[in-house]
């Protein structure tokens, strides 16, 4: 796996981002990650082609889930 440290994205506020965080543990750390919400929102406005599959993926995970 990959883990991804974010320093700031431009069209992503991040006292709203803050609010829809999710806290989980990796290890015996707590660590805090995007809802799938923002993060699909960040893939999509990075416009990479990576990005935009992994938006799609993560769409398909929402559909599944109803989150």
């Amino acid at each position: 796996f990959c883990i991804d440290i974010l320093m700031g994205i431009e069209w992503l506020d991040f006292e709203q981002a803050w609010k829809n965080r999710r806290t989980d543990q990796y290890g015996t750390e707590k660590i805090h990650i995007l809802n799938i919400h923002d993060l699909i929102l960040s893939k999509e406005k990075a416009d990479r082609d990576h990005d935009r599959l992994d938006a799609i993926s993560l769409r398909k995970v929402l559909k599944q889930k109803k989150i």
